[in-house]
């Protein structure tokens, strides 16, 4: 090969190859899918549910190979009642948000199940058992910020086509970007001689941008 075909076959590949690295961008192969569903099989089988559903979930992933993913349906399916039945129960105790994962909350059972609407309920009842904890109150808004979001509907097609439709609930979302403001209402109560009067006035008009937002806007709200 001549020093001109050398330099155009390198310019080929450089022109080239971008396009073959960004034709698929898979989370696992169909090899780690199956293995991942047949691991969640035996550790439900063992009655490790949680542990199952994780390894379903991580079944789930996007595959490139051809044909796609073997195990994505059972997986999904098998992961959905799960979720369901273990939610379920959780939710009977009123257990409704625990991360950790020998004691799942109904929250992580059916978020991970893609029972969205049944999570975002349990998530609410949480936060209505300590509405004053700021950092699980700024994990709701993140929540349903995330929930709000076009691309989140897109994105779970294949989870909420196993389980149930889902909607998000106007009402959820107004408690939870309202608290906020409510928490440090009370704290203003319980502080009121230490609370400069600027404070105050900046509060109050604060509120007022609030109440004239439209409930339609989301952005606007979480913003706010």
């Amino acid at each position: 090969m001549n020093y001109k075909t050398r330099i155009l076959s390198l310019l080929g590949m450089l022109i080239l190859s971008p396009f073959s690295w960004a034709d698929c961008v898979a989370d696992i192969t169909a090899a780690e899918a199956q293995d991942f569903f047949d691991k969640g099989r035996k550790l439900q089988d063992r009655g490790q549910d949680a542990v199952a559903l994780n390894s379903y979930v991580r079944a789930q992933g996007y595959v490139c190979d051809a044909g796609g993913n073997p195990v994505l349906r059972q997986a999904l399916d098998r992961a959905a009642m799960l979720g369901k039945k273990n939610g379920a129960l959780a939710e009977q105790k009123k257990h409704w948000f625990d991360e950790s994962i020998s004691h799942y909350g109904a929250f992580q059972w059916y978020e991970k199940s893609g029972y969205f609407a049944k999570a975002d309920h349990a998530l609410v009842q949480a936060l209505k058992l300590d509405p004053a904890n700021r950092q699980f109150s700024a994990t709701a808004q993140e929540h349903f910020r995330h929930r709000s979001m076009d691309y989140f509907g897109r994105n779970s097609a294949d989870l909420i086509a196993a389980t149930e439709p889902y909607q998000m609930s106007q009402q959820h979302f107004d408690y939870v970007a309202a608290l906020p403001a409510e928490n440090i209402r009370l704290l203003l109560e319980q502080q009121s001689e230490l609370v400069p009067k600027q404070y105050l006035e900046e509060l109050t008009a604060l509120s007022d941008t609030q109440d004239n937002l439209r409930g339609t806007d989301v952005v606007g709200q979480m913003k706010l």
